[in-house]
């Protein structure tokens, strides 16, 4: 027991479990002083003192010896171990269980020799027991009285024996459950010094750490010597060294300021890197130099697939105008202020592609051919003998007729022009009446000018039953580009002239036809079959057509003057 007190001994419930333990030690017979069994007397003599002390026993030892059992295994010693480890309440239930054994049998060796004194040789043999036979506990009364009855001598050593065995084996039950014991308080122990251990060693790791990270540092600032103890970035140490900077501006994306002071408050670089952020950590020792601000730029959108629009341009000169080549929008890289609104270009990727509006004379070569053309018609009289004429010389013309004025007899003269081969094409519905003034189709509004081209074309297509080449010929020649962009899904060409007549102002039939005799190979002649007195015109052709024919020229409609290419 001393050395189980020095191991189990170091706090207060260990103490308290071996106070519990001795006293159920106590409960106990010891061993050593039990009575070795008498074996002096003959075998009745042995069976009449066993079967006395069974009887003298009778049932109150018995009783008592039950009520021991019931009071020290379920109320005391289950009180007493109530909570504690299973092998606790093992080493109880063995006490319990050796010590009513113990009781058992001492009663009957009482008992036998209160009715019957042993003989000398057995209480010699008695005196004489050794030690050990005195731990026997379990099943030794039963062995033994079984033993005597036979009045076998060899019986009574047998139940020793086995009595024997039994308190042998509960004392080595005890043994190995207090060992058990012991060892599960010494791991309780070092798993308990171990997470002390473990404590303290992150406390020490903590506080270690928390030294180092709040200890002061010292760093350089443009030669400064500056000593930081909380904040221990850029900034921080920037302000303590007291230098005066001047920070830069913001600025749009084209480089206009849009706010002084809103760009970067101070460049920086920490030993000898570039550094932009001021809430970078510094360390001990660390060599910063610092110098103004520059300026930043306002924070911007970037569209890769930007659509650039294509321009409307005018090239060239001459007497017909067409579109020669479409619009067609380029693609770039383009950049838009958030806060301006500007935008600029920083790469184009596809550049757009220009419509361009074509004026030009038309490359004949070595074709002797001129186009006759009349306009402000039809008028009824005028235009027949037109015709007529036109017809004697073998020669084609074009009309450039007001849609208006397509019915009635005039309508009829338009329909024998188109059956002789000549071509019709507008000159406005009205002339550009009203808002143009009748003559310049650019003082009209869009709307208007679409209209006045688009129900003269439709005249025309309805009194020849087929739609007619979209060729037009503006009021007084007047057709600039807006006009032009506004109409050129319209029309395929815009016819002028090369020669003007004049004939509208009355000059004279041999002035009109020395107009008509200068005409060379690609010349557009302007003449009138309507709007006013046409005799001077009708005789000048009548005079000049031959002398052209002569001299090898032919007459040919707009359209087909057309099918030459542009003069370079």
């Amino acid at each position: 027991m001393s050395e189980y007190n020095s191991n189990f001994g170091e706090n207060g419930s260990q103490r308290d479990w071996d106070a519990d333990f001795r006293t159920s030690q106590r409960r106990s017979v010891d061993p050593s002083r039990r009575a070795r069994p008498s074996g002096s007397s003959a075998g009745s003599d042995s069976r009449t003192r066993s079967q006395g002390a069974r009887r003298a026993a009778g049932p109150s030892d018995s009783a008592r010896s039950g009520a021991g059992r019931s009071t020290a295994g379920r109320t005391g010693n289950r009180t007493t171990y109530d909570g504690r480890t299973g092998a606790q309440r093992m080493v109880s239930e063995r006490e319990e269980h050796a010590a009513r054994n113990t009781r058992g049998t001492a009663a009957d060796r009482t008992s036998g020799r209160n009715s019957q004194r042993p003989s000398a040789r057995g209480s010699k043999r008695a005196t004489a027991q050794p030690a050990r036979t005195r731990r026997a506990a379990n099943g030794s009364h039963a062995s033994r009285d079984g033993h005597v009855a036979n009045g076998n001598r060899s019986g009574r050593s047998g139940a020793h024996n086995v009595a024997t065995k039994d308190a042998q084996r509960d004392n080595f039950g005890y043994k190995k459950a207090q060992k058990n014991l012991r060892a599960e308080y010494r791991s309780r122990r070092n798993l308990k010094q171990g997470f002390i251990g473990i404590g303290v060693i992150a406390l020490v790791v903590f506080l270690i750490g928390f030294w180092w990270v709040n200890r002061p540092i010292t760093v350089t600032v443009n030669d400064t010597t500056v000593q930081l103890k909380s904040e221990k970035i850029a900034d921080t140490a920037v302000a303590a060294s007291g230098l005066n900077l001047t920070p830069g501006n913001l600025i749009d994306v084209e480089g206009e300021i849009l706010e002084e002071g809103g760009g970067t408050p101070y460049t920086l670089t920490i030993n000898g890197e570039p550094v932009d952020d001021g809430e970078t950590k510094l360390h001990n020792g660390d060599e910063l130099i610092v110098d103004d601000g520059t300026d930043v730029e306002e924070e911007s959108t970037v569209d890769n697939n930007h659509a650039i629009p294509f321009d409307s341009v005018e090239e060239g000169d001459g007497p017909i105008y067409i579109v020669s080549q479409q619009g067609k929008k380029g693609v770039a890289v383009v950049k838009t202020g958030n806060v301006s609104g500007k935008s600029v270009v920083l790469e184009v990727t596809k550049e757009p592609q220009n419509r361009v509006y074509l004026r030009y004379y038309p490359d004949v070569g070595s074709d002797k051919v001129i186009c006759l053309t009349f306009d402000d018609g039809p008028y009824t009289e005028q235009t027949g003998e037109v015709l007529d004429i036109l017809k004697a010389n073998d020669a084609k013309a074009t009309f450039f007729v007001i849609g208006e004025q397509l019915t009635g007899e005039a309508g009829d003269m338009a329909l024998r022009a188109h059956n002789e081969g000549h071509e019709l094409a507008t000159h406005t519905w009205d002339h550009a009446a009203g808002s143009g003034n009748g003559v310049d189709l650019g003082l009209m509004s869009e709307e208007e000018q679409r209209d006045e081209i688009q129900k003269g074309m439709q005249a025309i297509n309805d009194l020849v039953g087929e739609n007619q080449l979209p060729v037009m010929r503006a009021p007084g020649g007047n057709f600039e580009l807006p006009v032009w962009q506004n109409v050129d899904d319209l029309v395929v060409a815009q016819i002028t002239w090369t020669i003007d007549t004049a004939d509208w102002s009355l000059p004279g039939s041999g002035y009109i036809a020395s107009q008509i005799e200068s005409a060379g190979p690609g010349d557009i002649i302007l003449m009138h079959d309507g709007g006013g007195d046409r005799s001077q015109t009708i005789a000048a052709l009548e005079e000049a057509l031959p002398h052209l024919k002569e001299q090898g020229y032919q007459f040919i409609t707009c359209e087909e003057m057309l099918e030459y290419p542009p003069l370079t």
